[in-house]
């Protein structure tokens, strides 16, 4: 009866002191105080012409800059504004009449987080509430980019989490020990995809989301690709680096290779050095590769490709060995076909994604090599 009692009267204090947040009249999740959103497009705005002047190659930086004479030091920064526009305002008008056109709501929109916002930017357009300046600022490398992350807790800084910016990833992101957990992975990827408009990440495959490099997982909805995306956080280096991937034919891509698999990776780093680290890496892959990982870790890797439709026509070519075909496979580095007779003996060849293989030898044995990666063994038809 005791143990009873002591159940019932936990389960009271549990309820008494539980925090349900009543997002729609709590007012921290209401409306953005106009304090807030001048102080948060003040900093976005700073930062987007800011990464633009470093990381664009078509733009001459030093312009933005003084330097010191002897050991070349960056002493003095410019307005980034001021020399964007330079040539695109109006006689007799200054930068500082001109304000980038951005607009600031609580983020995610549907559930927002505590001190966390969505600054959405409508193209690079400036405006003094009369006239919009329209200017073309290397737009066309800047894929992405109408969406930005940004957390603003009172009486610190507006920092940058996601975007085309340099970032900010600090507290409360990231610990004083520097470690992460697979909570805190989560949440962070969650939060550095925010221009991607992605889903919530969740772990996966779940035998193997967790290894000794980083935790895995997988993104259904992103602006990376129709299907789903694989995020790693690296444990070496959480707050500086993640890593996207997936797998398509996509010849916007593939640069017209349509049967070819593709996979298409990210190294998202909160600094960039220059442009290129911006850019994905593209290393074709074989269909065996991902076959693998469908039949042996999870099915759910199938989501993780992305095709565009094939041809109707399918090459056919016949190979023939001298012995009698004893076992045929796929190199796991190359794209190559392995066929190993009956006496040991080893015949390979290129496997063309494009085209369906039949492999004859001495004796009834024959194999089909299907173009989406499968072998099939038949016995050929008595005579």
């Amino acid at each position: 009866m005791k143990d009873i009692l002591l159940i019932i009267t936990c389960l009271f204090f549990m309820k008494s002191y539980a925090q349900v947040v009543d997002k729609s009249t709590d007012p921290r999740f209401g409306s953005i105080s106009p304090e807030i959103e001048t102080k948060i497009k003040e900093k976005v705005e700073w930062e987007i012409l800011w990464y633009r002047a470093e990381l664009c190659q078509e733009v001459d930086f030093e312009k933005f800059v003084i330097r010191s004479y002897e050991n070349k030091i960056i002493t003095t920064r410019y307005d980034p504004k001021s020399v964007f526009l330079k040539d695109s305002l109006p006689k007799g008008q200054s930068s500082n009449e001109y304000k980038m056109v951005l607009e600031v709501v609580r983020w995610p929109e549907s559930s927002p987080k505590l001190n966390t916002y969505l600054v959405k930017k409508y193209g690079m357009r400036f405006t003094n509430g009369i006239d919009t300046l329209i200017v073309d600022i290397c737009n066309k490398y800047f894929k992405n980019d109408e969406r930005y992350i940004v957390y603003y807790k009172e009486g610190s800084g507006p920092q940058m989490i996601s975007g085309n910016t340099f970032l900010d990833i600090s507290y409360p992101f990231c610990n004083i020990s520097r470690s992460i957990r697979i909570n805190d992975a989560k949440r962070l990827a969650y939060f550095k995809l925010g221009k991607y408009d992605t889903s919530i990440p969740y772990r996966f495959p779940i035998k193997s989301y967790d290894t000794e490099k980083y935790f895995q997982f997988k993104v259904d909805k992103s602006s990376f690709s129709p299907k789903s995306v694989i995020v790693r956080v690296p444990k070496s280096d959480p707050y500086n680096t993640l890593e996207v991937f997936y797998y398509t034919n996509d010849t916007t891509i593939t640069k017209g290779d349509i049967y070819g698999l593709y996979e298409v990776k990210y190294n998202l780093h909160t600094k960039p050095k220059n442009f290129e680290q911006t850019l994905p890496v593209i290393t074709k892959k074989t269909r065996a590769y991902l076959n693998y990982k469908i039949k042996n870790e999870d099915k759910k890797w199938e989501d993780v490709a992305y095709y565009i439709d094939l041809p109707s026509f399918i090459e056919e070519k016949e190979i023939e060995i001298k012995g009698k075909i004893d076992t045929v496979y796929f190199d796991d580095g190359e794209p190559l076909i392995i066929i190993i007779d009956d006496k040991g003996g080893k015949t390979e060849f290129v496997n063309e994604e494009s085209v369906r293989y039949l492999i004859k030898g001495k004796g009834k044995l024959q194999v089909i090599v299907t173009g989406e990666g499968e072998i099939i063994y038949k016995k050929k038809k008595n005579e």
